[in-house]
């Protein structure tokens, strides 16, 4: 009968009320609809995979197109298709740390770790 009843301020149903922890939880989940300007979650996941997966494996790429059996359109198509899976897993990965304080921290650290081991 409570969460029925109306609220007297406001004329609108309790139920429909959200807290304060509701909303902030709705505000910065992976899920939720960005601001103009800023990026979800998983959109940023997916641009710093796909960072991870071709410029921060620049060692690996020439690795592998230094080998020959990579001539032709069939190494290109390789390339591109293990290009794809070293992405797509380095996203799923990175999905899983889709919470906004860790992702933070994860995501710095794995570019950090990227570019140090690029370097050397």
């Amino acid at each position: 009968m409570c969460a029925r009843s109306l609220n007297k301020a406001n004329a609108q149903p309790l139920a429909i009320k959200h807290s304060f922890l509701t909303l902030s939880a709705l505000k910065y989940s992976a899920g939720s609809v960005a601001q103009p300007g800023q990026f979800n979650l998983l959109t940023l996941a997916a641009l710093v995979s796909s960072w991870l997966a071709v410029a921060g494996n620049v060692p690996l790429w020439r690795a592998l197109w230094a080998l020959p059996e990579h001539n032709g359109l069939r190494g290109l198509l390789f390339s591109l298709g293990f290009a794809v899976f070293v992405g797509t897993a380095t996203m799923a990965l990175l999905s899983l740390l889709a919470w906004p304080r860790i992702f933070k921290i994860a995501a710095s650290l794995l570019l950090i770790i990227a570019a140090a081991s690029t370097y050397f």
